[in-house]
């Protein structure tokens, strides 16, 4: 082994001369005397306890009302089209200071209901195109000041023809108010057919 430095040497001959040489030198490195121990760290912060309380508003405002506020419910609560914004707070209690901290946060959003889609009425009542004066009391089903027919909407008349409601007026009329018709579109009777074959005459 090297116990403090050695030196050695290389050459290389070709026929009995010297045509290359090298040394190499090797050191001995001895390691420090350890280190003393430093002094232990202070203790981590854990969580001991974790809860959660919800509230609903009619605002997306964050609200701002402290655990202790009695609006916060422990149990979850229904959503409504008026109270539609969900809300928690969660409280983290930890083992070391601060010893609570709270976070508020948005959970869900009432959805508003969609408009309704376009309908088909029939009438009793054999509509004229173009024609602004007939009552909602004519079709079927029947509508209402909460549910009136709307622009776009479809009426088929007593013949068959087919005709698309383009004015709507509430009041003035039977069954809630009027509504006028465009021009006909089409016939849910189809056209009429060929003649059928004659039959055969009867026996005398």
């Amino acid at each position: 082994g090297v116990i403090d430095k050695s030196v050695y040497s290389l050459k290389v001959t070709v026929d009995g001369k010297v045509v290359a040489t090298q040394s190499v030198t090797i050191t001995n490195v001895n390691d420090g005397a350890a280190g003393a121990p430093g002094t232990p760290g202070t203790d981590g912060r854990s969580v001991t306890n974790i809860e959660q309380k919800y509230r609903l508003t009619n605002s997306s405002d964050v609200p701002t009302q402290d655990w202790n506020d009695t609006g916060w419910l422990v149990s979850l609560p229904t959503m409504t089209s008026t109270n539609k914004y969900l809300w928690s707070i969660t409280r983290t209690t930890f083992n070391l200071a601060p010893l609570i901290q709270d976070i508020v946060e948005q959970k869900a959003v009432y959805g508003d209901k969609g408009e309704r889609g376009k309908q088909i009425f029939k009438s009793s009542y054999e509509s004229v195109p173009h024609n602004s004066g007939h009552y909602w009391s004519d079709l079927s089903p029947a509508p209402s000041i909460d549910n009136p027919p709307k622009i776009g909407d479809t009426v088929i008349t007593p013949s068959g023809n087919i005709l698309q409601i383009d004015t709507v007026n509430v009041g003035g009329g039977g069954g809630g108010g009027t509504f006028g018709v465009g021009d006909v579109l089409g016939n849910i009777k189809g056209p009429t057919g060929n003649d059928g074959v004659a039959g055969k005459d009867g026996v005398g």
